[in-house]
């Protein structure tokens, strides 16, 4: 366990000296489940609220530092493979369809160019809001042969991102 840590820890320290890897030459951009959380550094308050508070409140401590037993790998991505190039966290319960939910999330935050810190972003899973631990458990199981991205739609009032996915 310590040496995982110890391990991640170099890890990001080399990355961030290195400085290579983010086009804007700011930093290393850090991701968890393609949700962007930082540069040079991980933020999970960017985190979307249900999620932070019933699965990703687990993971991360105070210092928004991952606990190695429930990551299931680090990933340093240079050619935009996943999404972009930086640092991504991969987490233990968050399947393909969760993945891809995140990055189409993504993909139309960066097209708006919204502030990330006043966004707030909503699941809508067949019809119903996410709102418990156990409907959490459920978007982070979803299978990407088993649902579509009916649409997502910002509301510039309310500065709200919803994202209504819908099981096949």
């Amino acid at each position: 366990m310590k040496r995982k840590t110890v391990i991640f820890f170099a890890l990001i320290y080399c990355c961030m000296n290195l400085n290579a890897f983010s086009p804007s030459r700011e930093g290393l951009r850090f991701y968890v489940d393609n949700i962007f959380v930082g540069v040079g550094g991980t933020n999970i308050q960017k985190m979307p609220c249900i999620t932070l508070q019933y699965y990703y409140s687990e993971i991360f401590d105070e210092n928004s530092i991952p606990q190695t037993r429930m990551v299931q790998y680090f990933l340093i991505e240079r050619t935009g493979e996943f999404f972009t190039q930086g640092l991504h966290i991969r987490t233990r319960k968050a399947q393909d369809g969760y993945l891809f939910v995140n990055r189409k999330i993504a993909d139309k935050i960066e097209s708006l160019d919204v502030d990330l810190e006043k966004l707030k972003i909503i699941y809508v899973y067949n019809s119903q809001v996410v709102s418990t631990k156990d409907e959490v458990n459920q978007l982070l199981a979803l299978r990407k042969e088993n649902i579509q991205i009916s649409e997502i739609v910002y509301d510039e009032h309310s500065k709200t991102l919803s994202v209504y996915i819908i099981e096949n």
